[in-house]
């Protein structure tokens, strides 16, 4: 078969994963502004291609199985965001701080706020990484994303 074809394939599955499902990853990332999400159904899916899922054996990023765990709907629940340091937040992870202000944003503005500061940010910039606009410090992203929903 040929690539583009089953690329077009895999894409509609993942569109059809999606259907209905939160938009809001465990870690706080949003998938409708993620680089993967033509290729991901998200982490709430079984078609699920996160990059922290991707690297264990049984394809479960730590921070969805720590909120299942927790029974929490996400990172941005758990008192211990700030300090955490699994899955996503690893701190060789180069998208961990601005992972880290998307959850604190949702902890304090709700999930809502969060995929309207998001559209905003994609409106005005074009960048395939949220971290590429938030960067590496949380508080500082958390700012970034409270200046741009207040806007």
């Amino acid at each position: 078969m040929h690539i583009e074809a089953m690329r077009r394939i895999k894409n509609k599955l993942c569109k059809n994963a999606r259907k209905g499902v939160d938009p809001v990853a465990y870690c706080g990332l949003s998938c409708n502004h993620c680089f993967l999400g033509e290729w991901c159904g998200s982490c709430r899916t079984e078609y699920n291609a996160c990059s922290f899922a991707t690297e264990y054996e049984d394809k479960s990023c730590p921070n969805v199985v720590c909120c299942m765990e927790k029974n929490i709907d996400g990172c941005y629940e758990c008192a211990d965001l700030e300090d955490c340091t699994k899955g996503f937040y690893v701190p060789d992870n180069d998208g961990a701080a601005s992972a880290k202000a998307q959850a604190m944003f949702i902890r304090k503005h709700g999930k809502k706020a969060s995929l309207k500061a998001h559209d905003k940010l994609h409106e005005r910039f074009d960048f395939a990484k949220t971290q590429e606009i938030l960067g590496q410090d949380m508080r500082e992203g958390l700012r970034i994303l409270e200046n741009e929903y207040n806007k």
